[in-house]
């Protein structure tokens, strides 16, 4: 029997859904059914965890659901101190007991927010094309660059700067490792540090052997092994010296400090 068939079936139709939730290096592959489900999309086992259903609509927002799962549950903790740095995307698959190999994807998103009601963690996942209907500013002219750094336009390789380190401590905001110091202060500022799962925080400023971050690592030890990348400040004088790419440069630093319009010239 066919999905169609399954799905339009009065009697026949048994269907389950299969949540594929990732970031970064991170998978969880769970299903609201009460035993393993194996489709040709991977093994996913059982969790409490519904949603609330598609709306189909003109409507902003449309094609949206909440995902609901327990508060302690592995997904609702991802959430737990800060807003992760890389996105949290899920797929649903939709499949009936019966014909399991033919199952069909129903939703492509990301999640957009969480909220704790009670005993349970309501996280609202926006379809991945919502974000087509944002709007994106142009270029400013402004005397810092305009490019992402190690972004297309910026053209710098993140690995050819990247420094391998070793954590000796941590508390808090704070990480020490004798390998920021091998660097100039200020070096790893505006830069990022990356565990070995792959998760990253901002650095907003390096002192010596130390860095401190925008938002803590919740299990980062001594011993770990990270990744530091250094920072920017986007102008001039940091991309030709520090990067030696003023070739891509995309600032206007001799942006005239006077307004015709406002005041004189003279």
């Amino acid at each position: 029997m066919t999905f169609d068939a399954s799905e339009k079936s009065t009697y026949g139709a048994k269907p389950v859904e299969c949540y594929r939730i990732s970031q970064g290096e991170t998978l969880y592959l769970f299903t609201n059914a009460d035993a393993v489900v194996v489709i040709p999309q991977g093994t996913f086992t059982p969790a409490s965890i519904s949603n609330t259903g598609l709306e189909h609509s003109k409507e902003s927002g449309a094609g949206s659901t909440e995902l609901r799962v327990p508060r302690d549950s592995p997904l609702a903790l991802m959430f737990a101190t800060i807003i992760p740095a890389l996105p949290v995307n899920v797929t649903i698959y939709k499949a009936h007991r019966d014909d399991l190999a033919n199952a069909i994807p129903i939703f492509y998103g990301v999640v957009a927010s969480v909220n704790i009601e009670n005993s349970e963690a309501v996280l609202t996942c926006a379809p991945f094309g919502e974000a087509l209907q944002r709007m994106v500013p142009l270029l400013s002219y402004q005397c810092q660059c305009n490019w992402p750094l190690y972004g297309a336009g910026c053209g710098i390789s993140s690995s050819s700067f990247l420094d391998i380190c070793v954590v000796s401590s941590v508390s808090g905001l704070s990480v020490v490792s004798g390998d920021f110091a091998v660097r100039a202060d200020g070096w790893f500022r505006n830069g990022w540090l990356q565990d070995a799962d792959g998760d990253v925080r901002f650095i907003v400023a390096h002192i010596g052997n130390t860095v401190t971050l925008m938002n803590a690592f919740p299990a980062l030890a001594s011993g770990a092994t990270v990744y530091a990348f250094p920072g920017c400040d986007r102008t001039e004088a940091t991309c030709a010296s520090k990067f030696n790419n003023l070739v891509n440069h995309l600032g206007f630093p001799r942006v005239p400090t006077k307004n015709p319009f406002s005041s004189s010239l003279s």
